[in-house]
């Protein structure tokens, strides 16, 4: 299938034999030294601390060549505008023209741009295709890194973990290769890597997310065993018509919280960046949500009606309740219930509450009248609004549905969404899906309706902008960054997905068999609070709807102190039946809980630390020097102030360098 490796070899024989050896060319800014050498291997000398970051070859195994950036000469140098040119290639899999179409590994032929910002410790290195054909994936084999015991990658999965760097090193995790922004992969633009003890570190920021991955590969460097990413970007369509970019940030103090506000400063830099308080002046219910646990509940609208009634007289101030049920997706099936619901929606929003239901426009299902509701949504866009794939075939959705074309899904929302409002006086509305999958799910190869990856981030954008318009806020799974302006609350970033999922079979309320994964979720070994780090005060974030308080109750403690450390709110999944026997745990919870998340619901969190070095102590800080200390352990922490923090349990503070503590509003109780 794959051609051998003989092209690469031959160009680069051609190259060496042509180049001169010459001295490295060199761009500088205030921050950084870099240089380029003969062979265009980069290096980059931080001028405030003195450390060295170079490139590190990462050889695609199947090639068994090491590397394959050609030995070239720069094509021309501006080190006043702190740029340098210079031709080369990467290596690709091309799809071959022709009758069978095999794939082929071959160089496509690229311009190289590097670009030192004038003043920030940004190093841009554009990749200009220069080639034309159809092409699955094109590969950077090149990646900054550091062999110190103390390295570890920052992986923005979810609120994010810290990985060791070293394979041999306790709490390395293996991590497949995958999307970047990808339900299971990174939910921000970026990776990270770190030294710990030092502090610096280097932000890999992708510039043209829509087709980036990222494979963690094994090298040995400085005779250490680590993994690092390598990048590639996979053909919109199999075609590259625009330039690829990655933004290399380096940091030299403050460690993963550092390249967090570096991350902030880019997002704020492409525009996306849009806080709940701006928000908030354009819907009022983002106040009544704010600070609020999330609340998926079941039932005919008498249960509903029921559950929201108790929580009101439980002191339950502020929530978000979303009704979990099949009426919105097969309305003839469900006319009778629909008509309770009716009375029901407005006496949720009466008692001051968010009220929305669970809508989704990306799987379109066929029609049959002796299946369950829950697949049937959509059933208008099949066959002919279904994403058809390279080959003709219809693209997979979630069984037994298939893909819907994001442009037709958007049509569809357009008539399906106000329909919904005149009836229903929703001001929230859950739409699945957006913040978790892929963009390239939705190129479509049908000539009535093509639309590639770039056309499916838009159109879901739109999507949301669509609900926004008709007065609703809107949360969604996942947490994909690019879609924070138009989004309110998210469902999913609490939880650490790549180790939960697969512990966490339908219904949401059913007691479940953990596996082992399943720790990684609570426990203190890997878990950093990166995504709140950049974008605590854009939206609310809490837990997966399978993954709720009552579901776990032997955690339900570790959740509180979770949320409670991050800024979360809590989230359940309840049929009545369960509302009743957890109703004192919940109400417990709201206080325990809400109370602090409501006084921080609109701050930025602008620190976090370690207290203890097991991490069982952690601490964080929010704009105007408010904060909590957290105790994960059994055994009371004595801090350096003299504060005490009793085991599972925690302490808010007022103050800078002098503090004054509160403890929780009301005490801690068995789960």
């Amino acid at each position: 299938m794959f051609r051998t490796a003989a092209a690469f070899l031959a160009f680069g024989s051609l190259v060496a034999a042509t180049a001169e050896a010459a001295e490295p060319l060199r761009l500088e800014n205030a921050s950084l030294q870099v240089e380029v050498s003969e062979d265009c291997q980069i290096r980059v000398t931080d001028k405030r601390t003195g450390a060295t970051w170079r490139e590190v070859e990462l050889p695609l195994p199947w090639l068994k060549i090491e590397g394959a950036q050609a030995r070239l000469r720069p094509l021309d140098s501006h080190d006043s505008a702190r740029k340098l040119r210079w031709a080369g290639v990467l290596p690709g899999i091309r799809v071959m023209p022709g009758d069978n179409r095999k794939d082929a590994w071959l160089p496509a032929e690229v311009e190289f741009e590097l670009s030192l910002d004038a003043e920030q410790p940004d190093l841009k290195l554009t990749f200009i295709p220069k080639f034309e054909g159809q092409w699955r994936e094109v590969f950077y084999t090149r990646c900054f890194s550091a062999s110190a015991d103390d390295a570890y990658l920052v992986f923005p999965h979810c609120e994010g973990a810290l990985i060791p760097l070293r394979r041999d090193r306790p709490g390395y995790l293996s991590l497949p290769k995958d999307n970047i922004y990808s339900g299971y992969g990174p939910y921000c633009a970026c990776l990270g890597m770190v030294r710990m003890n030092a502090g610096d570190g280097v932000l890999m920021v992708f510039e043209t997310p829509e087709s980036a991955l990222y494979e963690m590969t094994d090298v040995t460097l400085d005779g250490a065993p680590i993994s690092i990413p390598r990048v590639s970007w996979r053909g919109d369509k199999l075609r590259f018509t625009r330039p690829l970019a990655v933004t290399y940030t380096f940091s030299d103090r403050g460690g993963y919280v550092a390249l967090a506000r570096h991350y902030q400063r880019h997002f704020k830099r492409w525009g996306f960046q849009r806080t709940l308080r701006q928000k908030a002046a354009d819907n009022a219910a983002v106040e009544q949500m704010a600070g609020g646990g999330v609340y998926w509940l079941t039932g005919n609208a008498a249960d509903v009606l029921s559950m929201v009634r108790m929580m009101h007289a439980d002191g339950i101030d502020r929530a978000i309740i979303e009704i979990a049920a099949p009426y919105w997706h097969v309305q003839e099936r469900y006319e009778n219930e629909l008509k309770e619901m009716e009375g029901a929606v407005p006496e949720i929003r009466k008692l001051g509450y968010v009220v929305s239901h669970y809508d989704q426009y990306r799987d379109a299902f066929a029609r049959d009248p002796q299946a369950s509701s829950y697949i049937q949504m959509n059933t208008e866009l099949h066959p002919d609004g279904i994403v058809r794939q390279e080959d003709g075939q219809f693209r997979h959705g979630w069984p037994p549905g298939f893909v819907a074309n994001p442009r037709a899904s958007l049509e569809l929302a357009r008539k399906n969404i106000p329909a919904d409002l005149k009836r229903f006086p929703f001001n929230g509305r859950f739409l699945d899906c957006i913040g978790t999958c892929p963009f390239w799910e939705g190129e479509d190869w049908d000539e009535r309706h093509p639309l590639d990856a770039l056309g499916t981030r838009q159109a879901r954008q739109e999507l949301l902008q669509l609900a926004n318009r008709c007065g609703l806020v809107v949360g969604t799974e996942g947490g994909i960054d690019c879609y924070l302006p138009n989004l309110h609350w998210l469902e999913t970033p609490m939880s650490m997905v790549r180790w939960t999922v697969g512990s966490m079979p339908l219904p949401g309320w059913q007691p479940v068999t953990l596996k082992p994964d399943y720790e990684l979720n609570i426990a203190t070994t890997h878990r950093i609070p990166f995504y709140s780090l950049v974008h605590h005060a854009e939206v609310v974030s809490t837990w997966r709807w399978e993954d709720g308080f009552p579901r776990v109750p032997q955690y339900w403690q570790d959740k509180n102190l979770w949320s409670v450390l991050y800024g979360g709110v809590p989230m359940y999944f309840l049929d009545r039946e369960n509302f009743e026997r957890w109703r004192p745990q919940i109400a417990q919870t709201h206080r325990y809980v809400c109370d602090w998340v409501r006084k921080i619901a609109f701050a930025e969190m602008v620190d976090h630390r370690f207290v203890s070095p097991d991490r069982q102590v952690q601490e964080t800080v929010f704009t105007g020097d408010i904060g909590v200390v957290v105790n994960f352990g059994k055994d009371p922490y004595t801090l350096p102030d003299g504060q005490t923090v009793p085991g599972r349990s925690y302490r808010t503070f007022t103050g800078g360098n002098v503090r004054e503590y509160a403890a929780p509003p009301v005490a801690e109780m068995s789960y």
